[in-house]
């Protein structure tokens, strides 16, 4: 059997407002699984920073993918 592993979806459309604060926070709490994890973040196109401050972001949390 092999070990279990987890991937976080997280959809994001416009939400630059608060997409550094929910990283932060998912971020952490995969810090303390026992197991491989990983985060993506999917954009459909958002008008405002949400890109910018995910790819930003991705330069603390190696494991989060855009």
């Amino acid at each position: 059997m092999s070990s279990p592993y987890l991937s976080v979806v997280m959809p994001a459309y416009n939400e630059a407002l608060r997409i550094g604060e929910s990283l932060g926070k998912v971020v952490q709490y995969l810090h303390t699984r026992n197991y491989p994890t990983e985060l993506l973040v999917i954009d459909d196109g958002s008008k405002d920073n949400t890109v910018e401050i995910v790819e930003k972001a991705r330069q603390n949390f190696p494991a989060l993918r855009v």
